[in-house]
C-alpha cells in the first residue's frame, strides 16, 4: 500500500506541475499581449520594415497600419520619438512610399477616365486650349455659336441640323453655355469606334498641324554637343533642318516661337537643366545664337551645391526681363534674362529639348535686388496636364510642391555664403491670369530688343 500512495503522490505531483506550467504560459502570453495592445495602442503604426508591406494591396496595408481603406494612417513626431532610429527611418520610408503609390494609382486612375482609348494628355491640351480660345470671357462655358466655330476649327464643320442636334445634346436646358468636360465627353464618343475612329488619329494630326506657328516646325530643331564636355568650352547648339534639307543655326532665345499653337494657351519651353540634376546650364545671352553653356563663376563651372534640381529648369524664349523696367509689383528691376520656367512634370526633360507647357501660375523671386520671375508650369504630355489648370490646383493633386520649391529658392544660395533670397507677395503663387500677364509683358519687352536687331546683352 505504501509503495502505491508513493506512485500516487508523484502522479499528482507531475500533474499539478504541469497545470502550473501552462497556468505560467498563459499568464505571460496575457501580460505579452496586454503590453502589445498598450503599445500599439499608444502610436498609430507598429515597427514593421516598409519593406513588409510591398507585397500587400495599398488597402491591406493602410489596415495593417491600423487604419482603413478610406482612411490613410498618420503619425505625429512624439510617436516617432517613441521608437528607435532605425524604426523611425522605416516608419518614414513607408509613409513616403505609400504616399508616392497613392499618387500613381490616383494618376493612372485618373488618366484611364480622362482617355479611355483614343486622348493622349497633349490632346486633350490642344483641344482645350482651342476651346479657351473660343471662350472670350473666360467662364468655362461656350456658347452655341462658339461651339460651331469650335467643331469647324478641329476640322469638322457642322451643317445647321448637325449643330441643333448636338446643341440639344450638350445642352438640353438650353442655357447657351457648354462646359469644357461635356464638350471633350461629347468629342470622345464621336471618335471611339466605328468608321470614323480609323482616321481619327491621322485628322488630329494635320489639325494639330494647322495649329502650329506658320513658318517653324518645332520638331525640325536639331541640337549638337560642340566642345569637350566638362569644360568651359562646351556648347549646347540648336539648328533648324531648312526644306533643302541643311541645317541653319539658330538661337534658342530669338527664333523658336514663344507659343506652341496659334492659340496662345499653350508654350514652348526650352530645358536647360533636368530634374535630378546640378550643373546650372543657361541660355548664353552674351554669344552670338545664344547656345546653352554652362555657368562660370571665377574660372569654374559652377553646380547647385544646395542639392539636386526637383524639377526641370529653364526658359520661354522670345521673352526678357528688362533691367530697365521695374514691374510695379516687385519693385525691382528686370534681371536681364529671358523668363525662367519651373516644369512639374513627372519625367526628366533633356538640356535643349523643346517642350509644350501650360501655364499654371507664377513666383516672384527677388534675386539680389532683381526681379526673377519664376513661371510654374506642365508639360501637356505630362499624366498630371489634365488635372492641373491653374496654382490652386498644386495643393490637390501635388501637395507640398509649392513650399518645397519656394524654400529651394530661398535658401539655395545660402550654403555659399550668400544670403537668402525674398519674394514679393509674401511668397504667394500668383495664379495664371497673373502668369500670363508676365509673359505677356515680357514678350512685349522681347519684342522691343528684337526691333532693334539686339541679339546679345
Amino acid at each position: 500500500m505504501s509503495d502505491n500512495q508513493i506512485v500516487l503522490k508523484t502522479k499528482d505531483a507531475v500533474a499539478l506541475s504541469l497545470l502550473g506550467g501552462v497556468c505560467v504560459g498563459f499568464g505571460a502570453f496575457a501580460i505579452f499581449s496586454f503590453f502589445s495592445q498598450q503599445r500599439s495602442s499608444g502610436r498609430r503604426s507598429p515597427r514593421v520594415s516598409h519593406l513588409q508591406f510591398d507585397r500587400f494591396p495599398m488597402a491591406q496595408q493602410r489596415l495593417m497600419r491600423g487604419g482603413s481603406e478610406d482612411q490613410d494612417v498618420t503619425f505625429d513626431e512624439e510617436q516617432l520619438q517613441d521608437l528607435t532610429s532605425d524604426d523611425q527611418v522605416k516608419m518614414l520610408s513607408a509613409k513616403t512610399q505609400r504616399l508616392q503609390q497613392q499618387l500613381l494609382a490616383a494618376r493612372s486612375e485618373k488618366y484611364v477616365v480622362s482617355n479611355p482609348n483614343r486622348l493622349s494628355a497633349s490632346d486633350i491640351e490642344t483641344i482645350r486650349s482651342l476651346f479657351d480660345a473660343f471662350d472670350f470671357d473666360n467662364n468655362g462655358y461656350v456658347t452655341h455659336q462658339q461651339l460651331i466655330d469650335l467643331y469647324s476649327k478641329l476640322g469638322e464643320p457642322l451643317t445647321q441640323k448637325e449643330a441643333k442636334e448636338i446643341i440639344a445634346e450638350l445642352d438640353p436646358n438650353q442655357q447657351n453655355a457648354i462646359a469644357f468636360d461635356t464638350f471633350l465627353s461629347w468629342w470622345h464618343e464621336q471618335h471611339r469606334g466605328g468608321k470614323q475612329n480609323k482616321s481619327y488619329a491621322q485628322k488630329f494630326k494635320f489639325i494639330t498641324a494647322g495649329l502650329a506657328k506658320s513658318g517653324f516646325d518645332v520638331s525640325k530643331v536639331v541640337v549638337k554637343e560642340l566642345g569637350a564636355r566638362n569644360t568651359t568650352e562646351f556648347r549646347w547648339t540648336f539648328h533648324y533642318e531648312q526644306n533643302n534639307g541643311k541645317l541653319k543655326e539658330i538661337s534658342p532665345w530669338h527664333d523658336i516661337p514663344l507659343h506652341h499653337h496659334a492659340h496662345k494657351a499653350i508654350y514652348n519651353f526650352v530645358c536647360e537643366i533636368p530634374k535630378w540634376s546640378r550643373a546650372k546650364w543657361e541660355i548664353a545671352t552674351g554669344e552670338a545664337y545664344n547656345p546653352i553653356h554652362q555657368d562660370v563663376k571665377n574660372g569654374k563651372l559652377r553646380f547647385y551645391q544646395h542639392g539636386d534640381m526637383m524639377f526641370n529648369y529653364g526658359a520661354l524664349p522670345q521673352t526678357w526681363e528688362n533691367p530697365k523696367k521695374v514691374p510695379k509689383d516687385t519693385g525691382c528691376p528686370g534681371d536681364n534674362d529671358p523668363l525662367d520656367v519651373i516644369e512639374f512634370g513627372t519625367r526628366q526633360l533633356k538640356t535643349g529639348s523643346i517642350t509644350p507647357v501650360k501655364v499654371l501660375g507664377v513666383l516672384s523671386l527677388l534675386d539680389s535686388g532683381e526681379t526673377d520671375w519664376k513661371i510654374l508650369a506642365i508639360n501637356i504630355n505630362d499624366p498630371l496636364a489634365n488635372l492641373m489648370h491653374d496654382v490652386h490646383d498644386f495643393e490637390k493633386h501635388m501637395p507640398g510642391a509649392i513650399h518645397a520649391i519656394r524654400e529651394y529658392l530661398r535658401i539655395y544660395k545660402v550654403c555659399t555664403g550668400a544670403s537668402a533670397n525674398k519674394f514679393a507677395f509674401r511668397g504667394e503663387a500668383m495664379n495664371s491670369e497673373y502668369a500670363l500677364r508676365v509673359i505677356e509683358e515680357t514678350h512685349e519687352e522681347w519684342k522691343e530688343l528684337h526691333d532693334q536687331h539686339i541679339e546679345t546683352v
